[in-house]
């Protein structure tokens, strides 16, 4: 496929400036442990969502994106409510569990992704619906605090940056790559909090 270089001086508009700089402030703020994140990332997924779906041909991730924005206002609400969260509140799931999401998370990325192949204009069906399922898993674990969830968003987020680059969106292609940097920080940080009290929680036994 051809890349389109022109697309960082052309086609970016407005709602991508805003859904560009939105995004920077959400993925910084989540990865230090923020709670006002949640309201940048609602802002940037609600126009996000808009774009994908008029302009990339990427449904699987506009739909993503409206799932993001109610999973923001979960996520308020469950960080608001735990505002001065301590380190030994930080989760972490076993090896088993991650196999069985990786599992279970495959199949029904694959199954979406032959809908949206086949009965769809979608652009890259398959790995369109693979980083949506991942993304709404990593999400669930992000709001929960369970300190995996930046791995899948370093393997999700590179993905994007595929995908959004190739479809045109060189700025958002841009934003998930300083997503794909944020979360390698958030996985350091959040290991580094953990380390002095030695009381991760393991979400599951």
């Amino acid at each position: 496929m051809d890349l389109d270089l022109d697309c960082f001086t052309e086609g970016q508009d407005l709602l991508e400036w805003i859904i560009f700089l939105t995004g920077v402030v959400y993925v910084v703020l989540a990865a230090r442990n923020k709670p006002q994140c949640w309201i940048w990332g609602i802002i940037s997924c609600a126009i996000l969502s808009y774009v994908s779906f008029t302009r990339y041909l990427l449904y699987a991730d506009g739909l993503l994106q409206i799932i993001y924005v109610l999973l923001g206002i979960l996520g308020i609400y469950q960080w608001r409510t735990h505002q001065e969260i301590p380190e030994r509140e930080l989760s972490t799931l076993t090896i088993q569990t991650h196999a069985l999401i990786l599992s279970g998370g495959s199949i029904l990325a694959v199954g979406s992704g032959y809908l949206l192949h086949t009965y769809s204009a979608a652009f890259a069906g398959y790995t369109d619906a693979m980083t949506t399922v991942f993304g709404l898993i990593a999400t669930v674990m992000l709001i929960y605090k369970i300190k995996e969830n930046w791995l899948y968003w370093i393997c999700i987020d590179m993905t994007m940056v595929v995908l959004y680059f190739i479809r045109g969106g060189c700025l958002t292609a841009v934003l998930y790559l300083i997503f794909t940097m944020t979360a390698i920080y958030g996985w350091i940080s959040w290991n580094k909090m953990a380390k002095p009290s030695r009381k991760i929680k393991k979400a599951v036994p």
